[in-house]
């Protein structure tokens, strides 16, 4: 496969990076770069809304310019090196506007996936409970059918970021009385998070990022909320965990550590240790194998395929370098280092060395990521 990009996507990357060094961009940048690490970027994403980069790949009618999956790699990249913090355009543009892109049908898309192109509404997808991770067939959160059509929503959900910013969610749960299969009744609703009948609540954690516990106390929605059909859930969330697996986003944790690392390493002039050295170009040449296998597999959803084995792989390897490379600073930096040192790059190491186990669960383990390839790899023979 050629991994060279072409003149449109270079064309693009160095449009999308000066516009990040425009004034305006720059102050709202160091803006959030000196407030509470739980950052609210909300304003910087509609001004990159307003230039329709904010969600590229969608259509433009939805505030996109309908460019390629890769080509929102890209612009993901540049928002990285401009420090934009990254953790709301995950939860709400990266999974929910692919969930909605291949799902949602049209009155959907406009009333959520336009806004959120603009950056003015954000959501998130709500699947985890406190009994039910992985397996989502466990879900205990029930949709109690109204007289007038619609649905009653009663239930918890955790383990969400970013949701005190939030507009609405796409939440899993199962429609009381419609099959007595585990994963039969689950069915994807649009639900309202700015609702009386939904409670937030800030989770204790490790995390510089809040996690949050949703309370949905009978929160009423429209069979207009279903995405799909009732019952359909579970083969939609499938489909679009599979679109999540790119590997794209753990490659971008795993860099933004990496130039943590070499930055302490180069500041504190210890790149003529020539183990440290060696270390930080083995480092680098695994950073670039992971951002090219995250490349062939957008590559293959650009072209309408999805190669589940090759996305297992992209996402175990890059989550899995992403605590190499942090296990590694920690190793050469030494532990006390990161308990006493005020120096930014040790602050942003640190919080990775805390986020890195998370990595290799969410949205599939490690141990799942193997088993799929093992299990296709059978199914070869």
């Amino acid at each position: 496969m050629d991994f060279n990009f072409s003149s449109q996507e270079n064309e693009f990357r160095l449009k999308i990076r000066n516009l990040f060094q425009q004034e305006e961009f720059v102050q709202e940048i160091i803006q959030l770069s000196l407030g509470d690490k739980d950052t609210d970027p909300r304003q910087l994403y509609k001004l990159t809304g307003e230039q329709g980069v904010l969600a590229p790949n969608f259509p433009e009618k939805f505030g996109g310019q309908g460019r390629t999956m890769l080509e929102a790699a890209i612009a993901i990249e540049e928002m990285m090196a401009a420090k934009i913090p990254d953790t709301l355009h995950l939860v709400s543009v990266q999974i929910v506007g692919a969930l909605l892109l291949t799902s949602a049908n049209e009155t959907q898309k406009e009333n959520y996936l336009l806004p959120m192109g603009r950056g003015e509404k954000f959501g998130c997808v709500l699947y985890t409970e406190p009994s039910a991770g992985s397996d989502l067939g466990s879900l205990t959160t029930e949709a109690v059918p109204t007289n007038d059509g619609g649905y009653k929503i009663y239930g918890t959900k955790i383990f969400n970021l970013k949701t005190n910013l939030l507009n609405f969610a796409v939440c899993a749960a199962k429609v009381r009385g419609y099959s007595s299969s585990s994963y039969d009744s689950i069915t994807l609703f649009i639900i309202p998070l700015k609702d009386e009948n939904v409670e937030i609540e800030k989770l204790n954690s490790m995390a510089d990022e809040s996690f949050y516990k949703i309370s949905l106390n009978g929160v009423y929605v429209t069979a207009d909320s279903i995405i799909g059909e009732v019952g359909s859930g579970w083969s939609t969330i499938t489909k679009a965990l599979a679109l999540e697996r790119t590997g794209h986003d753990y490659y971008i944790k795993a860099q933004k550590s990496f130039n943590a690392f070499k930055q302490y390493i180069e500041e504190n002039n210890l790149l003529n240790i020539s183990d440290y050295a060696a270390e930080l170009n083995k480092l680098s040449s695994k950073l670039e194998v992971a951002k090219l296998m995250s490349y062939r597999v957008l590559k293959q959803i650009d072209n309408m395929k999805i190669d589940e084995e090759k996305a297992a792989i992209s996402k175990w390897y890059a989550s899995e370098l992403a605590c190499e490379i942090t296990n590694k600073a920690v190793e050469i930096i030494g532990v006390n280092s990161y308990t006493k040192s005020m120096d930014k790059n040790i602050e942003l190491l640190e919080a990775a060395y805390r986020e890195c186990p998370g990595n290799t669960i969410s949205a599939g383990s490690s141990e799942m990521m193997l088993e799929t390839v093992a299990r296709l790899a059978l199914l070869k023979d």
